[in-house]
């Protein structure tokens, strides 16, 4: 794989496995799923736009049950993932460990849209250095600049879609060869409309809850009266909408049992517009008492599909098996760049 190009992970569970589940990418080394989505047919494909030099590393993939009673299938087997072509400038030249990372922050935001202009600044940790930009995707891009204080600033004008894409900076001090350890990176979106920005979702007073308990989920926006929708990404089926004058509008989650627990998202729209602002994060909201749908994670026994002839695949209470049981199944990667895998 190379840098800049999309990566599309194809996940498929086996054909016994009938009713609709819902599908989750994982990455060895991170503590959540990378990516959910719903499953097309037996399968579902996972993309990553323009990888970068975070996208390397040991991919899988699992299907899971959603609603009570919930199970999942033991993950696939781990498929490597290289990138190359991530061979810059910086790279090449000497390092110094010994100076603090800096830190990368785009102004007035890092979505912008085509024709508008973005600084983008470092901070630095010292003063009188030399800071350089550089981006993931573009080994010959590179600008630097001195700078008396703690950072410099890089002013980006008339901005286009090719001018998108992952930064990052560092610097050295003066009379030094090496530079400091790179920012973490920014991604820079060239839009040509810029969307409403994105809600926040918080539960109060926590994510978990016991069984029959209550709990406030409250969306956070950024313009006043506001229509405020909460949905669920698991039920397509499940919306509710509050209007509110204010920044906000808090839903309440009452008598809550372990079919109420699941992945929760909040969007808003402006009064007499048609389109949603963008999701927000979703929040794992937890019933306890009920069994975890990626239970796998903790390495839990699942309720486990009981299948016979002439009976339907189901969950009976009473049947617990390790999640192997379940059904193995497999990653597949390819690029698309024109038609299929």
């Amino acid at each position: 794989m190379t840098a800049g190009e999309n990566m599309i992970l194809q996940c498929q569970k086996p054909r016994h496995v009938i009713q609709p589940h819902m599908f989750a990418l994982l990455k060895k080394g991170t503590s959540t799923p990378i990516k959910l989505q719903s499953a097309v047919g037996m399968e579902t494909d996972f993309s990553l736009p323009s990888v970068t030099g975070s996208d390397p590393g040991a991919y899988s993939c699992v299907y899971y049950q959603p609603r009570a009673p919930f199970w999942a299938s033991e993950p696939s087997d781990h498929l490597m993932i290289s990138v190359t072509g991530l061979c810059l400038g910086y790279d090449d030249e000497h390092k110094n460990d010994t100076l603090p990372r800096p830190s990368l922050h785009a102004s007035p935001g890092s979505m912008v849209g085509r024709g508008g202009n973005v600084t983008l600044k470092c901070q630095g940790h010292l003063q009188n250095v030399t800071f350089m930009l550089g981006k993931w995707q573009d080994p010959g891009y590179r600008r630097e600049q001195s700078s008396a204080g703690l950072d410099a600033e890089f002013l980006l004008t008339h901005l286009q879609p090719e001018h998108a894409g992952m930064y990052f900076c560092a610097y050295k001090t003066t009379g030094s060869h090496g530079w400091s350890e790179k920012s973490e990176h920014l991604h820079l979106q060239v839009t040509d409309t810029l969307p409403r920005p994105r809600p926040s979702l918080h539960a109060s007073p926590g994510s978990v809850v016991g069984r029959g308990g209550s709990v406030t989920l409250k969306c956070q926006g950024h313009l006043q009266n506001l229509t405020f929708m909460l949905g669920k990404w698991q039920d397509p089926g499940y919306r509710r909408e509050q209007s509110s004058a204010g920044l906000d509008a808090e839903f309440l989650l009452t008598h809550l049992q372990p079919e109420h627990a699941g992945m929760y998202f909040c969007a808003y729209k402006t009064t007499g517009s048609h389109g949603w602002s963008e999701k927000s994060e979703h929040l794992h909201l937890q019933v306890t008492g009920e069994q975890a749908a990626l239970a796998f994670l903790l390495g839990a026994q699942v309720p486990c599909p009981v299948m016979g002839p002439g009976r339907e695949e189901g969950i009976q209470e009473t049947d617990r098996c390790h999640p192997s049981s379940v059904g193995k199944w497999g990653l597949v990667v390819g690029t698309r760049l024109s038609s299929g895998l």
